[in-house]
């Protein structure tokens, strides 16, 4: 699977080509534990603590005489990158328990993995019940939601993100995003089953988009359609048109990339997230590839 995440990476990053994107050497731990572990040096003890998070074997530490708290990627100034697009099974319920078993120990400065430290108990234990409880709020209608018998699309299109966590300095989606916790969650807890029998053993996208070609009657009305829905700012739907005349295999295939290409760099100006911006910016390079080589 190295492979695999140097090709995702390199998409996630924005990581030309020529540069590593994956770390191909590693140093294997020669010690091992399962809850926690504690090392002692000198008057100073580390308490390793394990928890899950952005990875099943996440850890963070505790160091008592200093009152400090080493929290790893359990903090990030972001919205949690639980449910990364590229990356396996995230977890968001446990990750907010861990940030509030580290608040209970009333660190006096806290330690992340990714940009500057906090410090003082009162702003620590802020930070940490904030996004500990965005977290929740989030696991909890989910999970409502899907007891409910309600499926995925309706679930993504239907979750609250209240505006103290819109607001929050802790939250905002530059990395993470609330809308991939959701994905995270339905990962966790559903299957891949939407809901609709069509999609069990769906046609080819392809095959679909040649039938819907055809009762449009031809691709120049679907690009003119596209095109309005550029000009009316739904941008998401006008992808969604170019896309056919793409999987049908069209003749207007330039056309359509070039209006692709347009229209994910436009999503990639407007989005916070670093993942998605970097995804859009990713369709944006192939694309330019396809058509230079053209």
């Amino acid at each position: 699977m190295l492979p695999y995440h140097e090709h995702i990476n390199r998409i996630q990053f924005s990581i030309p080509e020529g540069i590593p994107a994956f770390p191909w050497d590693y140093i294997y731990p020669d010690e091992t534990f399962r809850d926690s572990l504690t090392l002692q040096l000198g008057d100073t003890s580390f308490e390793l603590r394990h928890a899950r998070g952005e990875t099943d074997d996440h850890v963070w530490m505790w160091i008592p005489e200093r009152g400090t708290v080493c929290v790893s990627d359990f903090w990030v100034w972001s919205c949690p990158n639980v449910g990364n697009p590229f990356k396996v099974q995230r977890y968001a319920l446990e990750w907010a328990q861990a940030l509030e078993e580290m608040a209970s120990l009333s660190p006096r400065l806290m330690l992340p993995g990714h940009g500057a430290a906090l410090q003082g108990t009162g702003e620590i234990d802020d930070a940490c019940h904030t996004v500990a409880e965005a977290l929740r709020s989030l696991d909890e209608q989910v999970v409502e939601m899907l007891n409910q018998g309600r499926w995925q699309e309706d679930v993504l299109h239907s979750f609250a993100w209240p505006e103290q966590f819109a607001t929050s300095p802790y939250l905002a989606p530059i990395y993470g995003h609330p809308y991939f916790v959701v994905q995270a969650l339905l990962r966790q807890y559903h299957g891949w089953y939407d809901g609709n029998p069509s999609h069990l053993f769906p046609s080819p996208s392809a095959a679909i988009a040649a039938e819907v070609l055809g009762l449009a009657g031809s691709e120049a009305k679907v690009m003119a359609r596209a095109k309005e829905c550029k000009n009316e700012k739904k941008t998401q739907m006008a992808l969604h048109l170019v896309d056919l005349v793409l999987d049908a295999g069209s003749g207007e295939r330039r056309e359509a990339l070039e209006l692709k290409a347009a229209l994910l760099q436009d999503m990639a100006d407007r989005e916070q997230s670093l993942i998605a911006r970097n995804i859009f910016m990713g369709g944006v390079r192939e694309i330019e590839k396809e058509l230079n080589a053209g």
